[in-house]
C-alpha cells in the first residue's frame, strides 16, 4: 500500500478534533465511498489507529456506518436514515 487508508483516517480524526473545538456536540458527517472489499480493511484499520476515547460523555471521534451488500435493502435504508 501507499498509505492512503492511514492518511485518510488521520485526516478524518484531526478534522473531527478541530471541529469539536468549535462545535463540541455537533457531529461531523463524512461520506466515504469505496468498493465493498475495502470496507472490512478500513474497519480493521479504524480499530487499530483510532485513538481510544477517554471521556465517554463526549461524542465519539468517528462513528462508522458500513453499508454492507449482504444487508437487506430495508436495513441499509435504516442505516442511511439514522446517519443523516
Amino acid at each position: 500500500g501507499l498509505g492512503k487508508s492511514l492518511t485518510t483516517l488521520a485526516f478524518l480524526v484531526m478534522a473531527r478534533r478541530a471541529a469539536s473545538l468549535v462545535r463540541p456536540l455537533q457531529p461531523m458527517r463524512v461520506l466515504l465511498l469505496c468498493p465493498a472489499v475495502v470496507v472490512a480493511h478500513w474497519l480493521k484499520e479504524l480499530g487499530r489507529w483510532l485513538p481510544q476515547q477517554e471521556d465517554r460523555a463526549q461524542p465519539p471521534l468517528l462513528r462508522v456506518v458500513a453499508l454492507d451488500p449482504s444487508l437487506s435493502e430495508e436495513k441499509r435504508r435504516q442505516l442511511v436514515q439514522g446517519w443523516g
